[in-house]
Parts: C-alpha cells; sequence; structure tokens
C-alpha cells in the first residue's frame, strides 16, 4: 500500500490516533451528556473535554468514528448502536464482548493487524510492519503501535473475561491465554472429564474444546467463550488435499 500524497505532503495510512479503550472513555462523555442525540462536532469535542474543534479534538473525534463508536459528519454526530452496547452492557456480557469485536476489527488497518500477529507481536516486529508493508512515516509509528496495544489489550481482557466468568471452583484447568501461542494437544486425547465437566482454549490454530457439558449455565459459558475467540480463526478453513 502506498503512502498517501495530499498537496505534496507525505502522509501514513489512515488509523486511529487513540487505542479502543480511550476511545470508549471518550464516547461514553458524550453518552452521559447528550445520550442519543445528534449534536455538533462542536459539542462533542467540548464532551470530551476540548475547548474548541482543533487538531487534537479533531483526531480523537476521527479516531471514535473509525471503531463505528461514532456516527455524522459535519450536520452533527451522535453515539452509535455498537457503542451503546458497550456502555450499557456489564463486561462479559455477549452483546458487549461482539460489540468490542467488532469495533477492534473496524480501522481498516488493525484488522490487517489483528490477522497479521492473531497471537500478539513485540512491538519490533509491529514497526517493521508498518514500516516495511504499510509504508508508514517513522514519526507516526510509534502513535500507531500505542493505539493498537491499547486496541488488543481491550479485546484480551473481554476474552478473559469469557474463560474466567464468575466459577469460584478449583483452578485445574490449563491457562490459555491470547496473546501466547499454545503447545498443540497430543496425538491420543485424553480422556473425557465427567458429565458437567469440559475445558475450552485456542490451541494452534484452531478452538479447542473438550469435555461434556451439564447445564444451560455450563452452556452459556461455552458460546461465550467461543464469541470471544473467533476473532482468532481464519476467515475460512483450509482445504485439505484429496
Amino acid at each position: 500500500m502506498a503512502v498517501n500524497i495530499t498537496g505534496g505532503k507525505m502522509r501514513s495510512p489512515r488509523y486511529p490516533v487513540i487505542g479502543l479503550g480511550d476511545a470508549i472513555e471518550r464516547v461514553r462523555l458524550v453518552y452521559e451528556k447528550d445520550h442519543l442525540n445528534t449534536v455538533p462536532k462542536e459539542v462533542v469535542a467540548e464532551h470530551m473535554g476540548y475547548k474548541t474543534v482543533n487538531g487534537a479534538s479533531l483526531g480523537v473525534i476521527s479516531a471514535v468514528s473509525k471503531f463505528g463508536l461514532l456516527s455524522g459528519g459535519a450536520d452533527g454526530m451522535r453515539v452509535t448502536d455498537r457503542a451503546l452496547a458497550i456502555l450499557v452492557h456489564a463486561k462479559g456480557d455477549r452483546e458487549r464482548s461482539s460489540a468490542i469485536e467488532a469495533a477492534a476489527h473496524a480501522p481498516a488497518l488493525f484488522a490487517e493487524l489483528f490477522e497479521e500477529f492473531p497471537n500478539g507481536a513485540s512491538d519490533n516486529a509491529i514497526k517493521s510492519f508498518l514500516l516495511g508493508r504499510k509504508k508508514f512515516l517513522p514519526a507516526a509509528v510509534p502513535v500507531a503501535i500505542r493505539a493498537f496495544k491499547d486496541t488488543m489489550a481491550v479485546v484480551q481482557e473481554e476474552v478473559v473475561d469469557y474463560e474466567t466468568g464468575d466459577d469460584d471452583g478449583p483452578d485445574d484447568q490449563e491457562d490459555f491465554t491470547v496473546l501466547q501461542p499454545q503447545t498443540p494437544p497430543p496425538a491420543a486425547a485424553p480422556p473425557l472429564p465427567p458429565v458437567g465437566g469440559f475445558e475450552i482454549g485456542f490451541t494452534g490454530q484452531a478452538i479447542r474444546l473438550l469435555g461434556n457439558i451439564g447445564s444451560q449455565e455450563e452452556a452459556d459459558k461455552v458460546l461465550k467463550a467461543i464469541e470471544g475467540l473467533k476473532f482468532m480463526l481464519p476467515a475460512r478453513a483450509e482445504e485439505q488435499p484429496n
């Protein structure tokens, strides 16, 4: 992808200047002051803590919009349904987690980064990708990395909530995390645990589910975990040779 050139000035590809966590808090301020009303951009900037519409406030408003949390433009802006799902639902709720996943992948650059680094990456790896593949200007790289890492942390936190839930039982299951690849399971699968016990996590390139589901409550936990982990899967399964 070539660098954008406007009036002879070279620019990096578009990206949010703040991460998803910050964007959620910014749109929360707008929602608390004006709910779902359509208001001028100047009012949005004031709600976010800026005195005027300037370069800094426009950059933040643009970033919140790139995550799909604000809609509209010069004629007025409003909080979106996606933002509402994040703001009104408790952490771990399926609608909130789905909205967060969609928001995290809404900026085109972040969608590419999640695809390129599904298990996380160092700052240097992301820097090389931005400079070499995306033709970023060096000055923009630290801001883009910080925004992406913040966004990835929000997604990870939601997935961790899916996995842990409110279960106070013994902590004897595998420690599955989003940012580190897991060791593939052995060729011979271990015996299934008794009814009512199950393990779920991300192993290799697939979601691993082992065990038996013995209640509606446990079924809901499995569905939430799968919803939180599915963004790590490829868009479609690879065809196996005949």
